[in-house]
């Protein structure tokens, strides 16, 4: 699982440094021009035509992965040394210093990147993070909703891009449901099923906040229904299987089973 996150993180930083106009690392002073000169526009997405620099940062991608972070960290600092405004280096060694359980550093980092690149995904969403790390959970929702519309604004994304935004959708819906906004679990999740179907923690969930939330037994049937039918035979498929069992088993709306939200945390 870990070296799996590790390359949807690596394929994730290469398609935001295309995405986000990053390809040659200008100065901070010409991304400043850039930015006033053309307003908004000027920072919407481009895809970039040369794929070679995106290379450049999947070595501390590779060491955060392996958790050698003094060596991340070491390499980090001596890109920002050559180039301050190198706002992808800032998220990586923002991310170093959560990983680390540093959360106050790791935020100010983050809050560089933000300030020279504040299209730019990545940041927000471990700056998410670490608030929610910091237990400021609605600080750190306000940073992934501001993820999630800058990933929304990227033109390309590409298959292990799309499964970390999936998974960052998960993670969301989760710090949503600690703080009982679950009309925003809803909202999510049905966003997950949109750009994956098959996902059947998606349809788990939304069939939980039917049920447990929304009262409404036949909405929670038809998505359990969903996850049983993208794979019967799967751990989702049996949890589906008991939940719909027990459904049957208490007709009376209220008996309420403690059944809960699946995400990865």
């Amino acid at each position: 699982m870990k070296n799996n996150v590790r390359n949807i993180l690596i394929a994730a930083v290469g398609v935001f440094l295309l995405s986000t106009n990053i390809a040659g690392l200008k100065t901070f002073a010409e991304e400043k021009i850039a930015r006033e000169g053309t307003g908004q526009s000027g920072r919407k997405t481009t895809v970039e035509n040369n794929f070679n620099n995106a290379g450049k940062y999947n070595d501390v991608e590779e060491l955060i992965g392996e958790e050698r972070f003094r060596e991340a960290g070491e390499t980090c600092r001596k890109r920002i040394s050559s180039n301050p405004a190198d706002y992808v280096v800032l998220t990586q060694l923002g991310r170093i210093y959560l990983e680390e359980q540093k959360y106050k550093k790791a935020i100010k980092f983050f809050k560089k990147a933000i300030n020279i690149a504040p299209d730019y995904p990545m940041a927000h969403f471990f700056m998410g993070k670490a608030y929610v790390f910091e237990r400021k959970p609605e600080k750190g929702l306000v940073e992934l909703e501001v993820f999630e519309e800058k990933m929304d604004l990227l033109s390309e994304i590409n298959e292990d891009t799309m499964d970390f935004y999936v998974e960052a959708l998960q993670y969301t819906c989760y710090i949503f449901s600690t703080v009982k906004r679950y009309d925003e679990v809803i909202e999510k999740s049905k966003k997950i099923v949109k750009l994956r179907p098959n996902n059947q923690k998606a349809h788990y969930n939304l069939a939980v906040c039917y049920y447990k939330y929304g009262y409404s037994r036949s909405r929670a049937y038809n998505e359990l229904q969903k996850v049983i039918e993208i794979d019967p035979v799967s751990r989702m498929g049996d949890m589906a299987k008991y939940f719909i069992d027990y459904m049957r088993r208490n007709s009376d709306s209220r008996i309420i089973g403690d059944f809960s939200f699946i995400y990865e945390k």
